[in-house]
């Protein structure tokens, strides 16, 4: 698979974000999470990590049993699982 590419389209898509003045990002969608540190490598703005987010949600409310609607791509990759971790 060519993450190399998705990485390098997230990033020039940011970059033109970050020049059309916007104050941060954030990344919609579970599976271009894959590439998150290389397309926050390339702006010199904050990024919202759709998974920290809903980690820190989970975690504040004391939530422990969450079921999780998503793709194939995401329900088998730990995406989650390791936010939930850090």
């Amino acid at each position: 698979e060519r993450w190399d590419l998705a990485a390098q389209g997230l990033s020039d898509a940011a970059q033109k974000l970050q020049t059309a003045g916007a104050d941060f990002i954030i990344i919609a969608t579970n599976t271009m999470h894959l590439v998150f540190d290389e397309v926050q490598d390339s702006v010199n703005i904050p990024m919202l990590s759709l998974l920290d987010a809903v980690a820190e949600a989970i975690l504040r409310r004391g939530m422990e049993t969450v079921g999780l609607l998503g793709t194939k791509f995401t329900m088998e990759k730990p995406f989650y699982q390791e936010a939930l971790a850090r």
